[in-house]
């Protein structure tokens, strides 16, 4: 899915001012005096949402990092109230830990935008692609970054996208390195009660960093900063991940009822105190973590201090080039003072403390549907993995598929996994009785109602509903043909609950299987529309082309979207490929745009480059020079 659209698509640049360097390349206000008194120099970054230009301030003769809002991004209500949360957010916080705002307006011809102070350095990522860091280095790191959370966090502010894009490094002369949390675009002012930006469309946070609470749609408070910097820890000390999945759906539901691995299983040499502390801030309920950053920042600097006979880290090297403005890296520095040890906290094993999942446990489904099902579209990203993916974990032998012992047992294909309605109570295994299918009457009528839950008597439940359809076309399938039918499940398709469009394909993929193209072209409507999802999106195209539909497929809006949003180099490079063979001097602007974008977010929210599929774009822009457009048909 699109999700939330950045200004810093690269790595090179970010929402906080980031840059590798001084160089850049030319962009629209490159040349301009911007607001009367900011001279506009190279373009660092640009996203889809914005630009950030280094730019200098003629009086105060200051760098400065010049974020703006694309003209089209204005009118935008969620992406505007982001922006402004960014400035108010880091407008409140005065810490050399934290991104200085200096400014922050709207300009005469309309356009949003936020001065920040300018940043020499590198992200987080980058020192994490040379693998697992040093564990002192580790605890040093931490306690400055906790040490800028806790002032957040005194400010009422919840940062709610930490991850390690967002944290710039930054070295002095001394090679003492320092570090500054940037990016506060999503942050939740916790007095404010003003809009969560959670809007149909726009996923915010990281899946890789996201909190089991986050996940399911719950309240979000500080505990929240400090999962996401469990995970980070965790990443420093090991050079991966603590969940890893092949999709979103996989990955929050391993956040929300998997155990995490132990640090000390994958580096045996970190301290038991360290390992212990990350797993009590991966505790999968927020009271069972530390209760606030500046006690985890206190641990972590009693990890250091009884370990004065660890052996010296090499020093940082600077590179030349490199410069820290703002606030003064002394004051990033400095000891922290220790205060008093508490008393230990009664740390359990993974398999069987608080907040972590046992082996063989599950997370209820009907109960994280509840949750799902009304919570915008971070709840889309859920589907029913948690059900579906979860339930052969139980202990004991394996289980079939249920799909498999559904069938076995001559059972729909379309029941629930095991639980879904019987509660807690639901032995592995178990299925739901069939609902037994209406009567056509009552199909046809709720069908032009556009309303099918009435079937199974319980509107809230959209599984039910959609496994009560399921039921009817079975026992009538000359209902597959009926228009009012395919209106329906266009519109299930269009609609912004994922669990639901993601329910609907797999009715769809039953029940149509042995179609022809002729019999799935009303699909039509839903796979031109732009505003179809990507992923979902690019499910269905397969599906279409599966059952040999090809005309009356607009394949060049198709590609254009899966180019700009896909998730995956697979789907990106199919839509080079597309273009390379298809693409006209109209598209020439776009693929040139798209060819300099050095990465992408992967649905897991991992930072991917663009190599996988820029070299064939690269030949697409090449081909499409040399061609014109084709003529519509009258």
């Amino acid at each position: 899915s699109p999700g939330a659209a950045r200004a810093d698509d690269g790595d090179a640049t970010g929402a906080g001012g980031r840059a590798p360097g001084r160089d850049g390349k030319a962009g629209s206000l490159t040349g301009t005096l911007f607001e009367g008194k900011y001279q506009v120099g190279p373009m660092l970054g640009e996203g889809g949402m914005g630009q950030v230009y280094r730019a200098t301030h003629i009086l105060m003769r200051k760098d400065v990092a010049l974020k703006v809002l694309k003209p089209s991004m204005s009118v935008h209500s969620e992406i505007v109230e982001r922006f402004r949360r960014e400035a108010e957010s880091a407008a409140r916080l005065s810490h050399p830990g934290i991104i200085a705002v200096l400014d922050f307006g709207r300009s005469l011809d309309g356009t949003f935008y936020l001065v920040m102070e300018f940043l020499e350095g590198h992200a987080l990522t980058r020192a994490l692609r040379d693998g697992a860091m040093d564990w002192a280095r580790v605890c040093r790191l931490g306690v400055r970054m906790l040490d800028a959370l806790a002032e957040a966090h005194r400010a009422g502010v919840v940062h709610r996208d930490l991850k390690p894009d967002n944290i710039m490094l930054q070295v002095n002369a001394a090679g003492e390195e320092s570090l500054k949390i940037v990016d506060f675009g999503i942050a939740k002012l916790v007095e404010d009660g003003g809009p969560q930006l959670t809007a149909a469309g726009l996923v915010f946070g990281t899946p890789s960093y996201l909190s089991p609470e986050q996940a399911q749609g719950q309240p979000v408070t500080f505990a929240a900063d400090l999962y996401a910097m469990g995970v980070i820890l965790f990443q420093m000390l090991t050079g991966r991940l603590p969940f890893k999945a092949a999709s979103t759906m996989e990955l929050l539901a391993m956040h929300i009822q998997d155990p995490p691995p132990r640090v000390r299983d994958l580096v045996p040499g970190v301290p038991e105190a360290l390992d212990e502390l990350v797993l009590r801030a991966l505790g999968k309920r927020p009271g069972d973590r530390p209760q606030g950053a500046a006690e985890m920042s206190a641990a972590l600097a009693r990890i250091l201090e009884a370990a004065p006979m660890m052996p010296s880290v090499a020093a940082v090297t600077a590179p030349s080039t490199a410069a820290v403005t703002g606030p003064s890296a002394a004051a990033v520095t400095a000891p922290v003072p220790i205060p008093p040890p508490p008393p230990p906290p009664s740390m359990a094993a993974p398999s069987a403390g608080p907040g972590h999942a046992r082996p063989g446990a599950r997370l209820t489904p009907a109960r994280l549907a509840l949750a799902v099902i009304g919570v915008g579209a971070l709840a889309g990203l859920l589907i029913f993995a948690i059900s579906s993916m979860r339930s052969r974990k139980a202990s004991g032998p394996a289980a079939p598929p249920a799909e498999t012992a559904s069938k076995a047992a001559g059972a729909a294909p379309m029941d629930a996994a095991p639980g879904m309605e019987t509660g807690m109570g639901g032995a592995a295994g178990a299925r739901t009785p069939d609902i037994p299918p209406p009567d056509r009457t009552r199909l046809e009528a709720a069908l032009k109602s556009g309303d099918h839950a009435r079937f199974s008597g319980k509107d809230k439940s959209i599984r039910k509903s959609i496994e009560a359809l399921s039921n009817a076309l079975r026992s009538d399938p000359a209902l597959l043909a009926d228009p009012a039918l395919h209106a329906h499940l266009n519109a299930s398709l269009l609609g912004r609950n994922h669990w639901h469009r993601q329910l609907t394909m797999k009715l769809i993929r039953e029940h149509y299987a042995e179609a022809s193209s002729d019999e799935v072209r009303f699909l039509l409507v839903a796979l031109n529309d732009e505003k179809f999802d990507t992923d979902d999106r690019h499910e269905l195209y397969t599906f279409v082309r599966s059952r040999g539909l090809s005309g009356g497929i607009d394949e060049e809006g198709y590609f254009t979207q899966q180019l700009r949003w896909g998730t995956s180099c697979e789907h990106r490079l199919e839509a080079a490929r597309w273009f390379k063979e298809h693409g006209h001097r109209g598209n020439v602007a776009f693929l040139k745009a798209e060819a300099e974008k050095r990465s992408f977010h992967l649905a897991s929210g991992v930072t991917q480059s663009s190599d996988c599929y820029r070299a064939v774009l690269q030949e697409a822009v090449s081909a499409a020079e040399g061609r014109t457009p084709a003529k519509a048909a009258p």
